[in-house]
């Protein structure tokens, strides 16, 4: 199974993921990382290496972030550089890791893709074809 970690700025990881456990649950292996005010680089690699220690290698580990370019993203991915079992993907939406939490057992590189596809795929401009009226048939 395929670890993931959430990470960004503020309580980004928080939200996101309490999305996600409102609509499938509560997930194994995910572990939430937020960048506060009163961090910094250091302390948020601490964090998130300390995240990556808890979950454990696995299949590989996915560091979802919030802004590509972000502090976030950047510390992640100075991990990632040593690491060929760690991947980073930035601007991470509810659908992106909705969607991936159901492909957790592919290889790490399709798992990735995967994600990258969902995410980018569902996301929409209103029309009249992407609403439902009845909230009960929703999500």
């Amino acid at each position: 199974m395929i670890g993931i970690i959430i990470s960004g700025h503020g309580t980004f990881a928080e939200g996101i993921y309490s999305t996600v456990k409102l609509i499938a649950g509560e997930q194994p292996n995910i572990e939430i990382v937020n960048f506060l005010e009163e961090d910094n680089c250091e302390s948020l690699q601490e964090k998130i290496e300390k995240a990556i220690e808890k979950i454990g290698e696995q299949n590989g580990i996915v560091c979802f972030t919030d802004l590509v370019g972000g502090t976030p993203f950047k510390v992640c991915s100075t991990i990632a550089a040593t690491n060929e079992n760690i991947k980073v993907i930035g601007g991470t939406n509810v659908p992106m890791l909705l969607s991936s939490i159901f492909f957790r057992e592919k290889t790490l590189n399709e798992f990735v893709s995967a994600s990258i596809e969902q995410g980018v795929n569902n996301i929409k401009t209103f029309s009249m074809n992407t609403i439902n009226k009845n909230c009960e048939e929703g999500i």
